[in-house]
Parts: structure tokens; sequence; C-alpha cells
């Protein structure tokens, strides 16, 4: 673990340089993000509907998400992120440890934040729960599955005897190549990222909107390009542990960063999609503050299949002669872009207005009204 420095470095082991200010930063951010970004997203669901499979599993990988930043400050304490040659010789024993739980831990806590991101692209795209995105979608979901439970067993057996894989001192024995294990893993879960990325943006080009509708909805959805650069740039940042560079636990501290950056840019790609109803929900709930309800009416008629009839009604058994308006408030599911409207809780309300007459009114005569 340790490590001899360059030629004209000199060691300080009593304040050494080190990555761990940017692990705190970066794990206070993501912990901030990912809460107000999954908090509002319940908030916004639970407005118009239950929550459902996706939310569920969103507030599991929020959970890992924490559990995850929490894995990075013991280990940031324990010298990740310095240089090797400022380690000190009791951290060097403990570091390796923490270390491979660490490794254990993120695989299944990313196969939970991508399968709610895939989850919630099931439920928005395919209702139907058949055609290509649905199958695809299966296939995502499970062989991410396959894939971070073969890197869990091989990391978690990845020596014999299983201490050899902490404890360098241990002479006998067998390892399999670790530098392998890794860099396998980390081109698989860039690739799925990028197949996350281009799923919705491909099913929504195929879908009959106009270009507006179609450039709105992919940018909601392009958002996960941020997840797709954090994981390959760790792939880079890995790929130079495992094969360049000699300061292992400064480039592993790198390494934590990019996958910080990564788990939280996933968990919000899950909560972006319903960050417009958020904001209309809010809107409402200022505005219902600032306006009183008005009283009660005869006038009103309130029809829960149908539309609202809302009537300046007049005075008399007969309609003819004197003109009369009426306003009608009915719910549209949206025309083409109905899916995203059902799924996101909008609805566009249309105003249409009716004109009647009355017989035993006087011309241009004015009835009772309802105040709306």
């Amino acid at each position: 673990m340790a490590s001899t420095p360059s030629p004209g470095v000199i060691l300080n082991y009593g304040n050494p340089s080190s990555l761990y200010p940017e692990i705190i930063a970066t794990v206070i951010l993501s912990f901030t993000l990912t809460t107000v970004f999954t908090a509002a997203r319940l908030l916004a669901k639970r407005s118009f509907s239950p929550w459902t499979l996706e939310d569920y599993v969103l507030v599991l990988a929020w959970g890992c998400n924490i559990a995850m930043g929490s894995l990075s400050i013991v280990q940031g304490e324990m010298g990740l992120g310095r240089h090797s040659w400022n380690i000190g010789f009791s951290d060097a024993a403990r570091l390796p440890h923490m270390a491979w739980i660490a490794e254990l831990a993120y695989g299944p806590f990313f196969w939970v934040a991508k399968t709610a991101v895939l989850v919630q692209l099931m439920r928005i795209f395919t209702p139907n729960k058949s055609g290509a995105v649905y199958w695809t979608i299966h296939a995502l979901i499970w062989g991410n599955l396959a894939v971070y439970t073969a890197l869990f067993f091989a990391t978690a057996f990845e020596c014999s005897p299983q201490d050899k894989i902490w404890n360098p001192h241990i002479s006998s024995g067998k390892c399999l190549e670790r530098n392998i294990i890794i860099f396998v893993s980390a081109p698989v879960d860039s690739l799925s990222n990028l197949l996350i990325l281009l799923l919705p943006i491909w099913a929504v080009w195929h879908l009959c909107l106009e270009l507006k509708r179609k450039v709105w909805t992919i940018a909601i959805f392009a958002t996960g390009v941020i997840g797709l650069v954090a994981s390959i740039c760790r792939m880079v940042y890995m790929t130079r542990l495992c094969f360049y560079d000699s300061d292992q636990l400064y480039v592993a501290g790198q390494v934590e960063l990019w996958a910080l950056a990564e788990m939280a840019a996933i968990i919000l790609c899950t909560c972006f999609p319903m960050m417009p109803r958020f904001f209309i929900w809010i809107h409402s709930k200022y505005r219902s503050s600032q306006i009183q309800s008005p009283a009660p009416s005869p006038y009103h008629s309130h029809s829960k299949s149908g539309p609202v009839l809302l009537a300046r009604a007049g005075v008399g058994k007969n309609v003819a002669n004197s003109r009369e308006s009426y306003a009608q408030i009915e719910e549209n599911d949206g025309g083409p872009m109905g899916w995203w409207d059902r799924y996101t809780g909008q609805g566009i309300q249309k105003t249409v207005s009716i004109e009647m007459t009355r017989h035993d009114a006087a011309p241009n005569e004015a009835g009772p009204s309802v105040v709306v």
C-alpha cells in the first residue's frame, strides 16, 4: 500500500497532502442534492397518485448513496486520497480491509440506483408491457444484476485464504488477478450508463410528437449524460490505478470522487422527469394560499367523469331572446403527449365559451351570475 516517494519529495506524516477535503465536499454536495430532489419527486408524485415501485426503489437507492458516502468518509480518514508515501503503518494496515468492504458494497448500490431509473422508464414508455423498449429494459435490469453479482463474488472470494486480500504479508495461498476484475467492471458500468441514456431518447424520438415537445422531453432524459461522463472519468482513473500509476492511494481517491458523482447523477436522473410536476404543485400551493375560495352556489354543477360547468344562469323557464354566458372547463389527455401528462399528473385545461338565450328576458338584460 505504501510506496517510495519520488526524488525530491519530502515525507509529511503530520499534515500530509490529501484529497480528503474534496471527498468531504463531494459527499456533502451529493447528500444535499439527492435528498432535496428525492423529496421533491416523492412530494410531487404523491400530489396526484400513490407511490409506485420506482419510488420505493428510489428511496432505497438514496439510502445506498448515504451508505456509500459514509464509506468514502471512513476511507478518507484512513488515508484514501493521500500520496502513498505519506500513509502511516497503522492506516496502511486498516485501509485495505475497508476498501475491500466498499468494493463489495458498490456493485449492489449501483444496481439499485440503475434499477430505479429503468423501472421508471418502463412505467413511462411501456404501459402495455410489450415491445422492444420493454424487453430492452428487462435485459438491462437483469443483465446488470448478473454482472454486478459476478463482480461481487469475484471480489468476495478474490483470494484464498481470504485474509490475503487485505494482508499482503501472507505468502501462502493464491489470488485472482485483481486488476482484471477492476478493469472489466469499469467499461461494463459505462456501457450500461450509455444504454440507459440512449433508451429514452430513442423511445421519445419514435413517438408521434411535434418536434418542440420531442426536444423538450429528450432534454429532460439527457441529464443522464452526467452519469455517463462520471463513469467514463472513473474508468480512466481506474485504468491508471491498475496499470500505470504507482501512487495508488491518491489515484484511488480520484476514482472514489467520480464514483460518488456517478451515484448521485443516477439518482438525480430518476428525479428530474418529475420536476415539472413539482413546480406545478408548488405553484398551485402558492396560488391556493393567495386566493380565497368562493362560497358554494346552486349554479355550480360538478361531474367526476365529465366537464365541470360554471354558469351565469338566467331566471325563467323558456330560453330565447336574452343572451347568457357559460364557461366549460374540461380535462384534456394532452393529445399525442398524453403519456407524459398522465405520468407526471399534468393536465391541459381548455376553456370553451357557450352562448344561450332566454325568451322571458328583455334584450341586454343580465341575469344573476356565479362568481368563479
